[in-house]
C-alpha cells in the first residue's frame, strides 16, 4: 500500500508541475479565466515544497516543525481562487453581485479564532476547512446547473473541483474520529484523499488541453 501511494504521490506532482505549465502559458495567451486555476495551481505547489522542507527538516515555521500554517494558507487561497473563478463563470448577474460580500463575510469568519488567538495558525484545525468547503460544493453544485442551461462552460474542471471538494469535506467532518483508527484503514484513507486529487488535476490537464485545441484548430483551417 505504502508504495502505490509513494507513485501516486510522484504522479500528483508531475501533473500539478504539467498544469503549472500549461495554465500559465494559456493565461499568458490572454485566456484570463484561467488566472484563478493558475492561483490555485501555484498555491497548491507552493504548499508542497514548504511542507516537504519541513519534514525533511530543511526549514522550521517560526522555530517549529509544523506545515499547519502553509495548511491554513492553502484552504483560504483555494477558496478565493474557485470562489473568484465561479463568480466569473456563472451567468447569474445578480448572483455574481452578492458574491463579493458573501466571499469577505466567509473570508472573516475563517479567519476570526486565528485573529482571537494567533497561536491557533500553528496547530491543525478543521475550522477553516469546514467554513469555506461547504460554500465551494454550494458554488459548483449551482454550476452544474448552469452548465444545463449553457453551451459553452468548463464542466470537466467543475466535475474535478466537485469530487476533490467533497472527499475533502467528508475527511475533514470525520476528523475528530479518525484518532487511534487501525494502520490498514489510515492507510485506505490517504489513497482517497490523493485519487479525488489525481482526478481534479487530470481533469484540469483536459479542460486546459481543449482550450489549445480550440485555438489550433481555427488557425490552421
Amino acid at each position: 500500500m505504502n508504495e502505490i501511494y509513494d507513485i501516486l504521490i510522484v504522479c500528483y506532482y508531475i501533473l500539478i508541475g504539467i498544469n503549472l505549465i500549461f495554465y500559465a502559458v494559456a493565461v499568458a495567451t490572454g485566456y484570463r479565466i484561467f488566472k484563478y486555476l493558475l492561483i490555485y495551481l501555484i498555491t497548491a505547489a507552493s504548499t508542497e515544497v514548504l511542507s516537504n522542507l519541513i519534514r525533511n527538516d530543511v526549514i522550521l515555521f517560526l522555530g517549529e516543525k509544523t506545515n499547519a500554517p502553509f495548511y491554513f494558507f492553502f484552504i483560504v487561497l483555494q477558496f478565493i481562487a474557485f470562489s473568484l473563478f465561479y463568480k466569473n463563470v456563472l451567468h447569474k448577474r445578480r448572483f455574481s453581485y452578492l458574491l463579493n460580500a458573501f466571499i469577505t463575510v466567509i473570508l472573516f469568519i475563517t479567519a476570526l479564532p486565528y485573529l482571537i488567538d494567533y497561536k491557533l495558525i500553528m496547530t491543525f484545525t478543521p475550522w477553516a476547512a469546514f467554513i469555506t468547503l461547504p460554500i465551494l460544493l454550494l458554488m459548483s453544485t449551482v454550476y452544474f446547473t448552469d452548465l444545463l442551461k449553457n453551451r459553452y462552460g468548463y464542466p470537466f474542471i467543475n466535475i474535478g473541483i466537485f469530487l476533490m471538494i467533497g472527499c475533502s469535506l467528508i475527511n475533514f467532518v470525520t476528523f475528530p474520529f479518525q484518532a487511534g483508527i487501525e494502520d490498514h484503514i489510515n492507510k485506505l484513507k490517504l489513497l482517497l484523499h490523493i485519487l479525488p486529487l489525481l482526478s481534479l488535476h487530470l481533469l484540469f490537464l483536459y479542460q486546459c488541453l481543449l482550450y489549445f485545441k480550440s485555438q489550433i484548430q481555427p488557425s490552421t483551417m
